[in-house]
């Protein structure tokens, strides 16, 4: 299980756990076998700290627990970054009368950004359009025919 645990071998670690423990739950799908390995790597001590770094920040960047521990969390972050996606908008209008509707347009593309992302939507093209079909959804909303 070593091997499987510093070579990430999904196979080999599938078969293994349905020998050694077959009355334990098996993984689900090749996805949940990697994310185990790479949490299995970040806590073994017999890996190269650079395998365990590797493991931690591909954890982090799924939202998954990691077992670095806190000593090397510096030197991962800093060996591997993370890649953060955002995204910026802005509404603005010329009109005095259509100023008030500004929080309230950029708030719900916010709550609607905040869905997509939960969601997990969260490429380019989906959320350009998302973006412009809220806007025009609660200009819509407010004030009537755009």
């Amino acid at each position: 299980m070593e091997r499987c645990i510093l070579e990430l071998d999904i196979t080999g670690a599938e078969r293994l756990w349905q020998y050694i423990a077959p009355h334990m739950p098996q993984p689900k799908s090749t996805d949940e076998t990697l994310a185990t390995l790479h949490m299995a790597r970040t806590a073994t001590e017999k890996a190269h700290w650079r395998l365990r770094c590797y493991s931690h920040s591909w954890l982090c960047e799924r939202s998954l627990p990691s077992q670095l521990p806190d000593h090397l969390k510096p030197r991962a972050e800093r060996i591997y970054p993370w890649i953060v996606r955002a995204a910026a908008f802005t509404f603005n209008t010329r009109s005095p009368y259509l100023k008030p509707l500004k929080p309230l347009v950029l708030k719900a593309i916010d709550e609607r950004m905040n869905e997509l992302w939960a969601d997990k939507r969260n490429d380019d093209a989906t959320v350009l359009k998302e973006i412009d079909e809220t806007k025009k959804r609660t200009i819509k909303k407010y004030i009537g025919i755009i």
